[in-house]
């Protein structure tokens, strides 16, 4: 779903404490009323309203899970290798899990933009029949989303194949998310902080995060030509000097 700032029945909505699920029932509502009048004399067509705006398919257990929390921007890169290890150790302490693996960053290659702030930790679990009496997956994830409670951090349990194909098809991570577009970044991430407190105290709502869109922190390089021709240096030279200096923190 994607929202545009111009559009200020969304941020006037959240504001005045109306339900968000109330409203995209409302949208979904519409479409449906849409597709019917549109079809209407065509019985094979005009049934097909009733699966608009729903989830047809139930949630498939993979076998594993998948960890992708989110945390603020600006997080270095020290910082996040000691979260990674964090989270790692915490998730390995219950007995269901068999082992760990967390990525943070990105491989040096144009097919891979998660930055920093996203760490990717696939959790191979035991057979079931190893499991503690009466665990179920969804006590599991409940357990595990106590168990790796840091500040900062927006925890997300997802399933690993059904959210990579997600991610490629609407650039969300998580069950269910809003984008926002429109060209003011800062409005943009007012109306996302809007949508996060609005939607937190949904019941059945794990967690809720706005990407901060405006909050991260860049280090702009303007190099003087004349004064590094004068030491023997290039342009390509002071680049891999600052990616380096970067890189190293």
């Amino acid at each position: 779903m994607t929202v545009d700032p111009a559009d200020e029945a969304v941020p006037t909505a959240v504001a005045d404490g109306a339900a968000p699920i109330e409203i995209i029932e409302g949208w979904q509502a519409g479409l449906s009323d849409a597709w019917r009048s549109t079809f209407r004399g065509v019985p094979v067509l005009e049934e097909w309203h009733r699966g608009l705006g729903s989830e047809f398919m139930p949630d498939l257990y993979e076998g594993d899970l998948m960890y992708m929390p989110a945390t603020l921007p600006g997080l270095s890169i020290g910082k996040a290798q000691e979260l990674l290890q964090q989270t790692d150790r915490l998730i390995a302490t219950l007995p269901e899990v068999e082992r760990v693996f967390g990525k943070i960053g990105r491989a040096d290659t144009a097919t891979d933009p998660a930055p920093l702030t996203m760490i990717e930790t696939l959790i191979q679990l035991k057979p079931e029949s190893e499991w503690r009496d009466g665990m179920t997956v969804d006590k599991l994830i409940d357990e595990l989303d106590a168990t790796v409670d840091l500040p900062g951090v927006t925890n997300a349990w997802v399933m690993p194949i059904k959210t990579r194909i997600d991610m490629l098809a609407t650039g969300i991570k998580t069950p269910v998310g809003v984008k926002i577009a429109g060209p003011d970044l800062k409005e943009i991430e007012r109306i996302g902080q809007a949508i996060e407190r609005a939607v937190t105290p949904i019941a059945g709502t794990t967690s809720a995060f706005s990407e901060r869109v405006a909050g991260g922190r860049y280090i702009e390089v303007r190099p003087d030509r004349l004064a590094a021709a004068r030491v023997g240096l290039n342009v390509d030279a002071i680049n891999r000097i600052s990616h380096w200096w970067a890189a190293s923190g």
